[in-house]
């Protein structure tokens, strides 16, 4: 018998995590009134080889723990890379030792029925590389965070948001680990300047990493994190709005759905998760103003 097996949300929670400390340790980087003009400095990376470096790792192991976790939905076992290890008597999982990236890398392709999937392989396959170099002490400050977050957004793009059936997008867990909307007063009732709904830190920071991210992405991309597209219709958050006197460089804030529960229409921000009750003139007002 073998106790503690995992449980794969296990691992698709620190996947989640370590893509959010990989754009924290960028944002460390930058002043928060000034990120663009922080980012374009020409010798940001020179200067912080070891930190990119790390952020290399926790995109890495972002990505690895997803794989971990789409591996054991099917079963945990399959992450032991030597199944006749398993010993007859009672063990515990972590004395097993589990498959390393590119193995994991083939298990999913295999389940996933990604096999011929080569430009995967050849994203993961770079990110590995830079890893190894990390590890091993030969990064050459050659690594660009501007290559890394590509790598991360093929990663949102073709593999954390083909499962939304499973779990939300990238920024709900971005959004419940700085938890910005306990600072409001009332976020289903929202009133943009009541003096009991003020802007926070937590919710500016959650911008911040928007805005990072539209740096190196561009706006397309960017949106895959909030699990939205060019196409979907989307209308300007009340509560992210407050913060265009801090974000002057985000040039809308049309994070949010229109949802209907109970024939109460609300606005859903995928950025910061707040739903906000609104009224339908105020509805139709938002929809004309749709921008694509």
């Amino acid at each position: 018998m073998i106790e503690n097996v995992p449980d794969p949300d296990t691992f698709l929670y620190n996947s989640a995590e370590f893509m959010f400390e990989a754009i924290q340790m960028v944002q460390a980087l930058v002043k928060d009134d000034d990120v663009h003009n922080s980012l374009d400095y020409e010798h940001l990376e020179l200067e912080n080889s070891i930190k990119i470096g790390t952020i290399t790792l926790l995109i890495f192991s972002s990505i690895e723990n997803y794989l971990k976790y789409k591996i054991a939905q099917e079963s945990p076992f399959l992450l032991i890379s030597n199944l006749s290890d398993i010993k007859w008597r009672k063990t515990d999982f972590n004395n097993y030792h589990m498959h390393g990236f590119e193995d994991l890398l083939k298990v999913y392709s295999v389940i996933s029925d990604v096999s011929e999937n080569s430009k995967l392989n050849s994203k993961f396959e770079s990110l590995r590389k830079k890893r190894n170099q990390f590890v091993h002490s030969t990064l050459d400050n050659s690594t660009f965070i501007s290559e890394l977050f590509e790598i991360a957004s093929f990663f949102v793009e073709y593999l954390w948001n083909q499962n939304f059936a499973h779990h939300p997008p990238l920024f709900f867990y971005f959004s419940n680990i700085l938890d910005p909307l306990s600072e409001y007063h009332d976020v289903e009732d929202f009133m943009n300047g009541s003096p009991s709904e003020r802007d926070n830190e937590s919710h500016a920071s959650l911008l911040t990493m928007y805005e990072i991210l539209s740096f190196y992405l561009g706006k397309n991309p960017t949106l895959a994190f909030l699990g939205l597209n060019n196409k979907d219709k989307k209308i300007e958050c009340p509560v992210c709005s407050i913060y265009s006197f801090r974000k002057p460089k985000i040039k809308n804030f049309y994070f949010a759905r229109l949802v209907v529960e109970d024939e109460v229409q609300y606005s859903y921000c995928n950025l910061c998760q707040a739903k906000v009750r609104i009224q339908k003139e105020v509805t139709e007002k938002l929809l004309s103003e749709f921008k694509q």
